[in-house]
């Protein structure tokens, strides 16, 4: 009987619940028998007859000794079942209620006497629940509740109506569901009207859970809901000056003020100067980490002139590795034209052309493979994403200017700040070769003026 601390206390909008949990506890507690069982009949004592014999009057004395002893423990079962019953509806009426309802014998007869008094008061109930039903819709699963749980909530409010005769036919509750449903399943709920056959609750569950899928694959995972998002017009002064009595003077306008010169330009995003919000870095970079696509961080070319196209930076924005050099690669795959793009945080979508692993050998000689890097020519840095680092059990520590790299908690490299991005130590064999680069090009670049100054002096 602990179940019944579990029962709500019936207070008249609640009767059909109430009846469920009270008929249960009866199950529980074993003495729901006593409900569909009567009142044990009382037994007649027997009387001699004038020509019986002793045997026989003896033989129906045993006979009624015996069934007068199982009719007193039936009697005091059914007593002990009936009494136990009738406290626990008691206890689970409200005090006000039980007052107007009157003592009764039977467990029977009371709940005869509860149903009769709340028979009216279920009609408002009825109402609220069509009402529910009806305007019952579905709000996607962003607030927790999938298709399958906006069903089955559909079906257990018709369930509730069903003790009232008021259940709708589960034809028509298919259509009801269909019409709870928003804007994404219209094509979904048209194909089922144009065609013959009727499904149950069952198939009904089992194809939108089906197209709910569906619907989420073609949004990449989610389902975005086109909602009213018009702002209303509102009032904030509470008593308008030209309803009081009188003409009340004519005010001055008031020019708006205008900002200054110098912050006519000033980001409503980043609130820094020098640019709008439309072409902030940092608003297209969201904008494009919402749509799920492949970024990098825009890199102003003119701090890092001064330093190797070969070299790799950190870059804390970058969903991919980004390299502008095949050198390095330890394996490629070449791409298709336009068969995977990405774009720099300014919104410039670049193409690329392949994707492979890059080994680097790091100052204190530690191999840092790189997965899926992706080759990008037109790009002037190479670039290290470190959400692929966290990816792959690196981790890392920014301190000091410096960001050191992590991996089985022990230190296998460092970055130094440069601006904006962190600098990759790399070993001294492949910063020698990027010195080359720099020397070769700048010795190269030189020839060709002297080149050309020699030319001009002999036509001269």
């Amino acid at each position: 009987m602990a179940y019944i601390k579990d029962i709500l206390a019936l207070k008249g909008d609640n009767y059909t619940e109430w009846k469920k949990k009270i008929d249960l506890a009866f199950i529980l507690a074993e003495v729901d028998w006593v409900i569909s069982t009567p009142f044990p009949t009382e037994l007649v004592e027997p009387v001699r007859g004038a020509d019986e014999t002793d045997a026989a009057w003896a033989t129906k004395e045993g006979k009624y000794a015996s069934d007068r002893m199982l009719f007193d423990l039936q009697k005091r079962q059914w007593a002990t079942a009936n009494k136990k019953c009738r406290a626990v509806v008691k206890n689970t009426i409200d005090p006000t209620i039980v007052e107007s309802i009157g003592e009764c014998d039977t467990i029977v007869e009371y709940l005869e006497k509860v149903k009769s008094q709340f028979h009216g008061s279920s009609k408002p109930y009825a109402t609220q629940l069509i009402k529910q039903l009806m305007t019952e819709r579905y709000s996607g699963p962003d607030n927790g509740n999938g298709i399958r749980e906006h069903i089955s909530k559909m079906n257990h409010l018709n369930n509730k109506l069903k003790p009232m005769d008021l259940e709708i036919k589960e034809e028509f509750l298919v259509h009801v569901i269909f019409a709870s449903l928003s804007k994404e399943f219209d094509t979904f709920v048209v194909n089922y009207n144009i065609q013959p056959e009727k499904w149950n609750l069952e198939r009904c569950i089992a194809m939108c859970v089906q197209e709910e899928e569906r619907i989420k694959a073609a949004n990449g995972g989610t389902l975005n809901f086109v909602r009213d998002n018009k702002r209303k017009n509102v009032n904030v002064n509470v008593s308008s000056p030209s309803k009081a009595k009188g003409k009340a003077p004519i005010q001055p306008r008031q020019k708006k003020a205008q900002p200054p010169l110098g912050n006519r330009d000033l980001c409503h995003y980043c609130h820094k100067e020098g640019h709008f919000k439309q072409d902030c870095p940092k608003f297209l970079k969201m904008i494009m980490e919402k749509n799920c696509e492949n970024i990098i961080t825009f890199v102003n070319e003119s701090i890092y002139v001064q330093y190797a196209n070969s070299t790799w930076w950190i870059d804390s924005g970058a969903t991919v590795h980004v390299a502008n050099s095949l050198q390095g690669f330890r394996s490629t795959r070449t791409m298709q034209r336009k068969e995977r793009q990405i774009k720099v945080a300014n919104g410039v979508q670049v193409d690329v052309e392949a994707v492979g692993d890059v080994s680097l050998d790091l100052a204190n000689s530690f191999i840092l493979l790189l997965r899926d890097v992706l080759y990008v020519p037109s790009l002037q840095r190479n670039l290290i994403s470190m959400s692929c680092l966290d990816n792959d059990g690196y981790g890392c520590h920014f301190a000091n200017g410096k960001c050191e790299i992590f991996y089985n908690n022990d230190s296998v490299g460092i970055a130094f700040l440069k601006q904006d991005l962190y600098l990759l130590s790399l070993c001294e064999c492949v910063n020698s070769v990027c010195v080359m680069i720099d020397n070769v090009s700048s010795s190269a670049v030189s020839n060709r003026k002297r080149k050309r100054t020699q030319d001009a002096s002999s036509k001269l």
